[in-house]
């Protein structure tokens, strides 16, 4: 998103390839490390970053962001007048917090509260990234989350967005895989057999939610082109990266919201 051709408003920093998680639709292809990593340009990007006025806004993802050992240092030394999202599992939020995150705000995806769903897309258990929300609640700390929708979730996606809306989280995106990086090696068969059927049931759930819930707090994100979404109105938001910015979105007529 530029304000001119040649004036940024917000980054995309993709800090690290490396990620404790190990997710089957990853469009990144990241590589499975548990260990901390170093960023020895940080100082540089940074600087970069604080020297271009006109960039209001940074989304740093990954790989997992937590990973990187200079992550506080970063979030310190970034003007305080830009807003700053990460994307990130949370599995090592406890582990790596630091008040430094407090100017933050999150953004992660969470498949199912299905503990064997959860971990059959993404390699991970869903307890851990369940405990990293309801952290950053407690601190304060606004959360987005997405659901990536497969044929393994489509039947825990009612009952996931719920828990979670229920818990406090701000918007659930959702989404479908994305035919890149490592979800190229599984195939699109793997993630979806009857494709309509998949499509009809969360064009269903949706609606329905929204009945129960404001519509801003429900994210088509980067779903399926299907018109049945799309005349849904303000539950169809248009985001400015696609690292799921929560903050700053604007609806099909254009609007800021």
């Amino acid at each position: 998103m530029t304000g001119s051709f040649f004036e940024p408003v917000q980054i995309i920093w993709h800090i690290s390839n490396l990620c404790n998680a190990n997710c089957k639709y990853c469009f990144t292809s990241s590589l499975l490390s548990d260990k901390e990593t170093t960023n020895h340009c940080w100082k540089t990007v940074v600087n970069k970053i604080n020297n271009e006025k006109s960039i209001r806004r940074v989304s740093i993802i990954g790989g997992e962001p937590l990973l990187v050992k200079e992550l506080p240092k970063i979030l310190r030394n970034l003007r305080d007048d830009i807003s700053i999202n990460i994307d990130s599992n949370l599995v090592k939020l406890r582990e790596k917090w630091d008040e430094s995150l407090k100017r933050t705000y999150f953004c992660t995806t969470i498949d199912s509260i299905d503990e064997r769903i959860h971990k059959k897309t993404r390699g991970h258990s869903v307890k851990k990234t369940l405990g990293g929300v309801k952290f950053l609640l407690s601190h304060g700390i606004k959360v987005m989350v997405i659901i990536v929708v497969t044929k393994y979730n489509i039947n825990t996606l009612d009952k996931t967005i719920r828990h979670l809306l229920n818990l406090g989280v701000k918007k659930v995106g959702i989404s479908r895989v994305r035919m890149s990086g490592r979800a190229l090696k599984f195939g699109y068969n793997y993630f979806y057999d009857n494709i309509e059927k998949i499509k009809q049931r969360t064009f269903e759930i949706i609606k329905s939610l929204t009945k129960d819930y404001k519509k801003d707090r429900i994210l088509v994100y980067n779903l399926w082109h299907d018109k049945r979404f799309f005349n849904m109105g303000y539950i169809c938001l248009l985001y400015t990266s696609d690292a799921a910015d929560e903050l700053d979105g604007v609806d099909l007529g254009g609007r800021r919201i």
